[in-house]
């Protein structure tokens, strides 16, 4: 098990350090994967941490199950941080989008103490 999950993350960083994948299908054109990872360096770092991870793993002998539960976690970090990069990507978009479709919408913003006592006044809470 953890020689499968040890092999799996060193297949993941070889594409990091290759520009050309002699047996993939990329195309021509298409950006390798540290060209796409170049405006989020968070995330190579993330997969970066996953193979050192396995390696500390394979040199403490941990157990399949305790490199499992370690790999796991390390993986939920990495959905977080997509998540994340996601979330600020696209929020803009999402934010005048809907403007556009309701004019009426006022720009977020922190609340002010005057609107926090305004909010409770009126509305409870």
């Amino acid at each position: 098990m953890i020689w499968h999950l040890y092999f799996s993350v060193l297949c993941i960083i070889k594409q990091f350090v290759k520009t050309n994948l002699p047996h993939s299908k990329q195309r021509k054109n298409e950006p390798s994967l540290d060209e796409r990872f170049i405006s989020r360096p968070h995330l190579r770092r993330r997969l970066l941490m996953i193979a050192d991870m396995v390696d500390q793993a394979v040199a403490e002998g941990c157990t399949a199950h305790e490199a499992e539960a370690r790999a796991i976690e390390q993986i939920r970090k990495l959905g977080q941080e997509v998540l994340k990069d996601w979330a600020e990507k696209s929020e803009p978009n999402a934010r005048h989008q809907a403007q556009a479709e309701n004019p009426t919408l006022i720009k977020y913003g922190k609340k002010t103490a005057d609107l926090a006592l305004h909010l409770r006044r009126h509305f409870g809470g």
